[in-house]
């Protein structure tokens, strides 16, 4: 178990040093096959859709230009199906943990033609190989942790504790459903009473989460009720999660 949180968090590192980027990969991502990211075309997702291309033309710097595929048309194919489909898919974190180090279908990975990462007539290597029967069966897929649950990923987008929009409270919004980021429950040794996020720190700070529901499928709400910390193992669901910024289960301290 921890050998494979490892080898993905080593695995996102080295995404980002190959490709020359210090923003982690983002959690929440829009996909538009048609690479129309204008505010016209996206009500309601302005504000994401700007961030994902933005990343985008980070990662795979000059993709964003409508470039031709295979069957015609033009466009980026990132489901692999062969078409350019119209509108936008939003993935979660899980789904882009999957997308970044596994690239197409989380299977094949991304070209090498630096215009066009989902050319299918040039190399394709994923950063991560994904075993198959633990994918889920979706266009972009998920990676179940041992137990069957997918595995979460929040990304702090290069921001000291940027995740704190999540709060304790993964309902009031999430990358990953009804999942909340880890946080520290203890400030200076005196324990935290209420959520402050002026006061609270996020574990890895400044890079991601990656996080496993362990063997009860069920994950910890991250926030003050039953959060991991120094001389406070997890209690409840968190008691048997799993995540890269800890050497065992979290009710272990």
């Amino acid at each position: 178990m921890r050998d494979e949180l490892g080898q993905l968090s080593s695995k996102l590192e080295l995404f980002m040093q190959d490709r020359k980027i210090d923003i982690p990969p983002p959690s929440m991502l829009m996909l538009r096959e048609d690479c129309d990211y204008s505010d016209a075309a996206n009500p309601g997702y302005e504000k994401l859709a700007k961030s994902s291309k933005l990343f985008l033309e980070k990662a795979f710097p000059g993709l964003i230009g409508q470039v031709p595929v295979s069957g015609g048309g033009t466009g980026l194919d990132w489901n692999g199906n062969g078409t350019i489909d119209a509108g936008y898919v939003i993935l979660d974190g899980s789904q882009c943990l999957v997308f970044f180090l596994g690239g197409i279908n989380g299977k094949l990975g991304f070209s090498t033609n630096p215009r066009n990462p989902t050319d299918t007539r040039a190399d394709r290597i994923p950063a991560f190989e994904f075993q198959p029967k633990r994918l889920t069966a979706e266009a972009f897929p998920r990676y179940n942790d041992p137990w069957g649950t997918p595995y979460a990923y929040f990304s702090s987008y290069n921001r000291r504790n940027g995740y704190e929009k999540y709060y304790f409270d993964p309902t009031l919004g999430s990358d990953c459903a009804n999942v909340a980021p880890y946080f520290k429950s203890t400030i200076g040794g005196v324990a935290l009473a209420v959520y402050d996020p002026t006061q609270v720190n996020h574990y890895n700070p400044e890079t991601f989460q990656i996080i496993s529901a362990g063997p009860d499928k069920q994950f910890g709400r991250g926030g003050l009720d039953g959060i991991w910390g120094p001389g406070n193992p997890a209690i409840g669901a968190g008691a048997d999660d799993y995540a890269n910024f800890h050497r065992t289960r979290l009710g272990t301290p």
